[in-house]
């Protein structure tokens, strides 16, 4: 017996034992369960080639009767899914999360990728935006196919008779019944989660998680420095002072053009000049960050080598290849044995992917604020949407500290200073007594 055909018997008589045993449990919902797994293993008998045994759970495999295989360049397949703007996708999300956490559900094991981000580029004419696919419930095998760190397919966005596609193409030749694998390219702000995600893909520059770690403390020395909340909250009381129809200046609109944030286009589109003028403020600080960020990048990378080398006292040796990023210095025995330096060039690329990220997550924002702008209670054209806080003029800021309303900062202290008082007050009129 052939051993994908040993594989696939395997599959059936476990399918047809777990159904046996889910049939004995009597629940609507076991009883599903059952069905689905008759069915699996019917399948699994009637058409063994569809079916092998993998150590990742649902895999894609190039057809192991196929002659030729696949070949460098090929097109394997396209992604298909729901498209979602970011706000919907952000919605449903968090409504999800919800749900979970009415019903007392937990998260456990690693996260599934069904989707894909669907980025248009900044040389767009509408600029640059993100889509969300979701192929969860609607899809094709595409969805299906696993996470290599050394892959044989990779993926393209192409515009195809004025519409983008995601394309999956062959890196190299894929061999009959070589599995198909792509790079997930996929980022979490949770340890937790990058630990749980382990990578079973195999290959010798393995990664050892398909989650790289981004936390918000990574690469953050400039913004730090010259971001941080205070700032962001005084451009965005800064911008409100905008005058209606005022657009930012030459140096703000080139910051906003090279990273894909047109004037009036797509993002931007009929957007009130108080959030324009905050968009190019951001833009400014992107520029600014992706020029200073590399020299403290390769200062990091330098301080970690000097501290690990002290620790080992000269034995220390990189860990595995894309796990962390490192300084690319290998010593046997206490010798430098093979120096290759972790190069400005390398930094500067890692300054750009935090820039990409930054960029990513204004796109969001913005989808965000565009929607939730329409839906306030003036009804207000987006256009005219209002600023999110303006300066208070001599007697309103008067009238907030020491007016006699309940609101005023001088009623809230009394109000929280009154149950100490009359603490206070009993105390000393015990002592007295």
């Amino acid at each position: 017996m052939p051993p994908e055909l040993a594989a696939t018997q395997n599959i059936a008589l476990a399918a047809e034992d777990l159904a046996e045993t889910s049939e004995r449990r009597l629940t609507p919902y076991d009883t599903a369960v059952a069905k689905a797994l008759w069915s699996l293993a019917a399948k699994a008998r009637l058409t063994p080639e569809m079916f092998a045994a993998h150590r990742k759970g649902f895999g894609v495999v190039c057809h192991p009767m196929s002659e030729t295989g696949v070949k460098a360049g090929d097109l394997v397949v396209d992604f298909l899914g729901e498209m979602y703007p970011p706000w919907a996708w952000q919605a449903k999300q968090d409504a999800i999360k919800t749900v979970q956490r009415i019903r007392g559900m937990r998260e456990s094991g690693p996260p599934e990728f069904y989707n894909m981000q669907l980025e248009r580029p900044p040389g767009d004419a509408e600029g640059f935006s993100i889509l969300f696919v979701d192929a969860m419930h609607h899809n094709n095998y595409a969805a299906r196919l696993s996470h290599s760190c050394d892959p044989n397919v990779e993926v393209s966005l192409k515009a195809i008779d004025g519409k983008y596609c995601i394309n999956f193409y062959a890196k190299r030749d894929v061999a009959p019944g070589e599995e198909l694998c792509y790079n997930y390219h996929s980022c979490t702000d949770s340890m937790k989660e990058v630990e749980a995600a382990f990578c079973l893909c195999g290959a010798r520059r393995c990664r050892a998680s398909y989650l790289a770690f981004v936390g918000e403390q990574g690469n953050s020395h400039v913004l730090k420095r010259c971001h941080r909340l205070v700032e962001r909250q005084a451009a965005l009381l800064a911008a409100g002072d905008a005058v209606v129809g005022s657009i930012p200046g030459e140096a703000a609109i080139a910051a906003m053009e090279e990273v894909g944030l047109k004037l009036n286009r797509g993002l931007l589109r009929d957007a009130p000049a108080w959030l324009t003028h905050y968009v190019a403020h951001c833009a400014l600080y992107m520029k600014r960050e992706v020029a200073k960020l590399p020299r403290h990048i390769l200062a990091d990378h330098r301080r970690t080598i000097e501290r690990e080398m002290a620790k080992s006292k000269g034995g220390w040796k990189p860990p595995p290849f894309g796990l962390v990023s490192f300084f690319f210095i290998y010593f046997h025995m206490g010798n430098l044995n093979d120096v290759v330096f972790y190069s400005q060039g390398d930094a500067e690329i890692e300054a750009m992917a935090v820039r990409e990220n930054r960029l990513q997550s204004m796109a969001i924002c913005l989808s965000r604020v565009r929607y939730m702008l329409g839906r306030g209670p003036e009804k207000l054209p987006f256009a005219a949407a209002p600023p999110p806080m303006r300066p208070l003029g001599e007697r309103e800021v008067a009238e907030k500290m020491f007016g006699a309303h309940r609101d005023s900062m001088t009623s809230a202290l009394l109000q929280a200073m009154a149950p100490h008082a009359v603490r206070l007050f009993s105390f000393s009129y015990g002592q007295l007594d």
